[in-house]
């Protein structure tokens, strides 16, 4: 997939994502809610970096560990955090499920 056809799917993602994370948990169907967004949102992000890698002739990125350590290493994320440093990106780490 192109970049210029993939970045606006992550985009949106992130901004439901974002909005739900807003909103202060009232049962578990809004936990789950928040769990969806994350995983739907994390896999357009790698998927995302792997379009954008691809793009500039980085073919080598093949699963969401390597696409963020990609995207640190090319200067396109600026924090190498839990996405890019664990090789299992761990739901307890989303804000929501703590509350």
């Amino acid at each position: 997939m192109k970049p210029e056809d993939i970045l606006p799917d992550f985009k949106r993602g992130l901004d439901r994502f974002n909005e739900a994370m807003a909103l202060e948990p009232i049962d578990d169907v809004h936990r789950a809610g928040c769990i969806q967004y994350f995983e739907f949102t994390l896999d357009l992000a790698w998927k995302s970096i792997q379009s954008v890698a691809s793009f500039y002739g980085l073919d080598s990125v093949r699963s969401p560990r390597v696409a963020f350590k990609t995207a640190f290493s090319q200067g396109w994320i600026e924090e190498s955090g839990t996405l890019a440093g664990d090789a299992q990106c761990a739901k307890p780490h989303v804000p929501c499920l703590q509350r």
